[in-house]
């Protein structure tokens, strides 16, 4: 990693134990718990990424799945802190709380699948950038491509 890649992350890092420290010191794991899971959690999967790609690298297998194990609960943790963040806001508003869990339910299960469907099959982790973007399928694939493009 270049200086500037590594004082970037340094100061994400800081920013990170800035949040864990401000969130358990005012309590608000009583209040908010799953915005406390949340915070807890970003801070572990980073510690742990810089930990796993510093011991076997950016380019192996294992840096690889564990990234991406590591995102998926990163992004169960944030769903579940956004709904307890909009039901906190929302819970005055009965009807409007109502609507607005099944709309963020119904969001969540069509992105879901898209994401699902979208994905390209298996790939290995060190292949370049260009062949993993070659195996998608879908829309957006054939609207970006600049062969596309001089066609038109």
């Amino acid at each position: 990693m270049t200086p500037y890649e590594l004082f970037l992350s340094a100061t994400i890092t800081g920013f990170e134990i800035l949040l864990c420290i401000l969130v358990y010191r005012r309590n608000l794991q009583r209040r908010l718990p799953f915005f406390s899971a949340y915070a807890t959690v970003i801070l572990a999967s980073c510690l742990s990424q810089v930990f796993v790609f510093t011991y076997y690298g950016f380019r192996s297998a294992i840096s690889y799945y564990f990234a991406w194990i590591s995102y998926f609960v990163v992004m169960l943790a944030r769903s579940a802190a956004i709904a307890e963040l909009c039901r906190d806001c929302l819970k005055a508003y009965q009807g409007i709380w109502a609507l607005t869990w099944r709309l963020l339910g119904l969001m969540s299960v069509f992105l879901f699948v898209h994401a699902a469907i979208d994905a390209p099959p298996d790939v290995e982790p060190d292949e370049p950038e260009r062949e993993r973007r070659s195996l998608r399928s879908g829309h957006a694939r054939n609207l970006l491509e600049p062969a596309d493009l001089d066609r038109r």
